[in-house]
C-alpha cells in the first residue's frame, strides 16, 4: 500500500454506494475523470464500464498513458497485465461495500463503512508493486489525485441527496440508466428482510 485516504462523509453508506452504481451523472459532475476516460462522457455504464454481455472496461483518451490527474503513469505497468489492457480502466463492485479500481500500474480500493444512518467512513487505499514503492522518485500522489477530486464531487451530490431524505417529497424514482442501483436494492433488501417480497420502485419503460 502506498498511499491511505479516509473521508468521512455525511451521508448513509446506501446512497454512496448507489452513486457507483451509475455514470449518467458523470459528464456533468466530473469533467476530470472524463478527460481521462472519454466513453464517460456519454452517461452509460458504471464503475465497470460500459454495460452489455461483456463488460471491456473503459479505454484511455487518445492522448492519456495514466489514471491519474495529469494523464501520466505513477508506475511501470504491472506484471501479468495483457496488451490490451495496458491503456484500460477496469472497475469492480463488490457488494455490499467494496469498490476496486484496476489499473495498468496499480490497484485502487474504496471500503465503504456505516457509522451512523447519516454518516459514512470511507477508507480508500492505492495499491502499488513493492518495486514500483521503492523506486526513487516514486509518489502516489497524482494518481490518488484524480480519485481524490472525482471522489469529493460525489460525496458532496452524496450529501445534498441526504438532506433530500428528510423531506416529505422524498420517494424513489429510477431512469433506465440506473437498474444496477433497483439491481443493488434488492439485495440489500433480501439479505436483510429474508422472504420479504419488496415493492419495485417507479422506473420509466
Amino acid at each position: 500500500m502506498a498511499k491511505e485516504v479516509t473521508y468521512d462523509v455525511a451521508a448513509n453508506w446506501k446512497i454512496l454506494y448507489e452513486n457507483f452504481c451509475e455514470c449518467y451523472h458523470c459528464p456533468t459532475m466530473h469533467p476530470e475523470i472524463c478527460q481521462i476516460l472519454p466513453s464517460w462522457r456519454t452517461g452509460y455504464g458504471t464503475v465497470s464500464g460500459p454495460t452489455g454481455p461483456k463488460v471491456e472496461g473503459s479505454l484511455f483518451a487518445d492522448d492519456v498513458t495514466g489514471f491519474s490527474l495529469s494523464g501520466k503513469p505513477a508506475a511501470a505497468t504491472l506484471p501479468g497485465v495483457p496488451p490490451e489492457d495496458e491503456r484500460t480502466f477496469h472497475g469492480i463492485l463488490l457488494w455490499p461495500n467494496v469498490h476496486l479500481m484496476f489499473i495498468p500500474d496499480h490497484v485502487m480500493c474504496m471500503r465503504f463503512e456505516p457509522v451512523a444512518p447519516d454518516r459514512t467512513r470511507i477508507i480508500t487505499q492505492w495499491l502499488f508493486h513493492p518495486e514500483a514503492i521503492s523506486t526513487p522518485g516514486f509518489t502516489p500522489d497524482d494518481a490518488a489525485a484524480l480519485v481524490d477530486v472525482t471522489a469529493r464531487e460525489d460525496f458532496e451530490a452524496c450529501e445534498r441527496v441526504q438532506n433530500a431524505t428528510s423531506s416529505s417529497y422524498f420517494e424513489e424514482f429510477h431512469t433506465p440508466h440506473e437498474s444496477l442501483i433497483l439491481d443493488f436494492r434488492k439485495w440489500v433488501h433480501d439479505r436483510l428482510h429474508p422472504g420479504v417480497q419488496r415493492e419495485p420502485a417507479e422506473s420509466p419503460a
